[in-house]
């Protein structure tokens, strides 16, 4: 039986990083883009790619979620978890939100322990999953 895992991320910080980041592009907008020297775009492409997109990091997370989820296991139910990754890129703290089967929980406890993904913007990345085993 297959293990189908949805990410549905639920980011705190989220929200003030759009709000700054589209208040930085309402600044930048007040100067004519002829007048931003090859140096300066340089320097706002660096600054750009530093600056995390959560929805890209979520995307991270959801795939290595998905590779450490077994193809084919005998557990049939739904399980919903919240996670909370740390600086260090590894899942310090899960709780289940509901289960149709407790035996899932298990199975899941291993799937989060098996995840390492690069440190989050932030310092620390906190989502909901919902795993389907069937």
């Amino acid at each position: 039986m297959k293990v189908t895992a949805y990410v549905f991320a639920v980011m705190l910080f989220a929200g003030a990083a759009y709000a700054k980041e589209s208040d930085e592009a309402s600044a930048a907008g007040n100067k004519p883009s002829s007048a931003i020297g090859a140096h300066d775009k340089q320097s706002k492409a660096k600054a750009k790619e530093s600056k995390a997109d959560p929805k890209a990091y979520a995307r991270k997370v959801a795939a290595e979620i998905r590779r450490h989820s077994p193809e084919e296991t005998s557990l049939h139910g739904n399980l919903s978890v919240r996670f909370t990754i740390g600086a260090s890129g590894r899942v310090v703290s899960h709780k289940i939100i509901s289960a149709s089967d407790p035996a899932l929980g298990s199975e899941v406890d291993k799937i989060l322990a098996s995840v390492h993904v690069p440190p989050p913007p932030g310092g620390s990345f906190t989502a909901n999953q919902q795993f389907v085993f069937h």
